[in-house]
């Protein structure tokens, strides 16, 4: 494995600087939106979102950190995701049995998220996972980890 020089790393940090600022302008904007507006039926979280940007940021993080991310939602539709084992993405996800029990482990995750906590919890397919709920505008989106 290549060892990054400092430039390179200089250079990543500077790359994921801009992005947060991008990040940042767009929750910016976001909060202008008048709040009763915003209803958990009439909004999801990837319209409020920019996943790619958010998917590009996260990539960078993985990159950086070695810390796999993964932003799903309630449908079990993966919006953001880096750094999975292959074993998940290669064969768990895209196989419709094995997939059942990916989605299992979804619901208990949703179920047991709150405001501030983490989840730690082995999936049914045997692999360790924690998890956060996300804050956007200052709510809670407990589905979506």
């Amino acid at each position: 494995m290549m060892r990054k020089t400092e430039r390179e790393l200089r250079q990543e940090i500077s790359d994921l600087k801009q992005k947060n600022q991008q990040l940042q302008e767009q929750i910016d904007s976001l909060q202008r939106i008048n709040e009763s507006e915003i209803k958990d039926d009439h909004f999801t979280f990837s319209d409020l979102i920019n996943t790619k940007m958010v998917q590009e940021l996260m990539d960078q993080f993985y990159t950086l950190t070695g810390y796999p991310i993964g932003i799903i939602d309630v449908e079990h539709n993966i919006l953001v995701a880096t750094g999975w084992q292959p074993i998940c993405t290669d064969f768990y996800r895209i196989n419709q049995e094995s997939c059942q029990l990916c989605h299992e482990s979804d619901l208990f995750i949703q179920n047991h998220l709150q405001e501030g906590r983490f989840v730690e919890y082995k999936c049914k397919t045997d692999y360790g996972i924690l998890h956060s709920p996300l804050l956007l505008m200052a709510n809670t989106w407990p589905p979506y980890f």
